[in-house]
């Protein structure tokens, strides 16, 4: 692993050049404070410089990669697609007119364990 450490200690003193990848809570904080980066930024070769001063002497870059953008698309289709069903046997359960579900309460508890996706949906 090239860590900060390795880095101050065995590359800069050498005069070597390095390429590393930043852990998730450094790309969480890079997003934080410059991103998140439209689509638009990304060149033909899906690469963004970014300068920042917590990164002296550095050149961060940002990589977008098609392909694991593509998976999360599709299973996001697909987890919403499975919500929606679910729902509608709830909106189904409020109209049958023997026992229908009824109040907040009651209903409240059958959506609740349902929208793990409750951000794309107003309830």
């Amino acid at each position: 692993m090239l860590t900060q450490a390795r880095i101050d200690t065995l590359l800069r003193p050498a005069g070597l050049d390095w390429v590393s990848s930043l852990r998730a809570p450094q790309i969480a904080e890079l997003a934080r404070d410059q991103g998140p980066f439209p689509l638009s930024f990304f060149d033909e070769r899906n690469l963004l410089e970014v300068v920042r001063e917590a990164f002296p002497g550095e050149r961060p870059m940002v990589c977008r990669n098609p392909l694991p953008a593509e998976e999360r698309a599709r299973q996001r289709e697909v987890l919403l697609a499975a919500t929606e069903e679910r729902l509608q046997k709830i909106v189904d359960a409020t109209q049958r007119p023997h026992r229908p579900l009824r109040g907040a309460d009651a209903i409240g508890l059958r959506v609740g364990p349902v929208c793990r996706m409750a951000k794309h949906f107003t309830l």
